[in-house]
């Protein structure tokens, strides 16, 4: 993957490709394990490719699903939560990316005219691309109120912000690709 520096499209096609209706389809979408460098071995994330309005894939667009089941109580006194990603990028690049974490904590230590950013945000926040910020990654507060584990909840919110469709809620992380047949008579 490129990083942030390397590749630095114009603001002009980046909002151009936001602007576009975009769809995804949910058909043969599966959960994988995260690959490093994942802190943990318990991250999944489900990769799928963004579409135009005919069905035929963006080039260089994709859409990354990243999550991880609480992990009980931390020594920070705030427990745990659900992590969530939701990652839209063009050849590499994050244009969009939805934090859904309740604890974390996000600064905005940049400034872009025209735009008031808010200098801290704790909890959920949307990432947005802007090409003349090399080093940072600027973000705005989530002001809808989901429940931190509401993965179809943010996986809309996110879509809306993306101008992308889906056909319907994601798979739930870790449950079997299959249905099985009951054994009850």
């Amino acid at each position: 993957m490129a990083k942030k520096q390397d590749f630095r499209p114009p603001q002009q096609r980046i909002d151009a490709l936001l602007s576009t209706h975009k769809m995804i389809s949910l058909a043969g979408l599966k959960w994988v394990l995260k690959p490093p460098p994942g802190r943990s071995p318990i991250w999944l994330q489900l990769p799928m490719a963004v579409l135009d309005t005919t069905g035929i894939p963006l080039q260089g667009m994709e859409i990354r699903v990243i999550w991880r089941p609480s992990e009980g109580e931390n020594s920070d006194g705030y427990g745990d939560a659900v992590k969530m990603n939701f990652v839209l990028l063009y050849h590499g690049v994050r244009i969009r990316a939805l934090d859904t974490y309740p604890y974390d904590k996000h600064t905005n230590r940049c400034t872009i005219p025209g735009v008031d950013l808010v200098p801290s945000i704790l909890g959920p926040h949307l990432h947005f691309y802007v090409e003349s910020v090399t080093t940072e990654e600027p973000a705005k507060p989530v002001e809808l109120q989901l429940k931190h584990d509401d993965i179809n909840g943010y996986w809309r919110y996110f879509c809306n912000e993306c101008n992308i469709d889906y056909p319907g809620d994601l798979p739930i992380p870790g449950a079997p690709h299959e249905p099985q047949m009951s054994l009850k008579l």
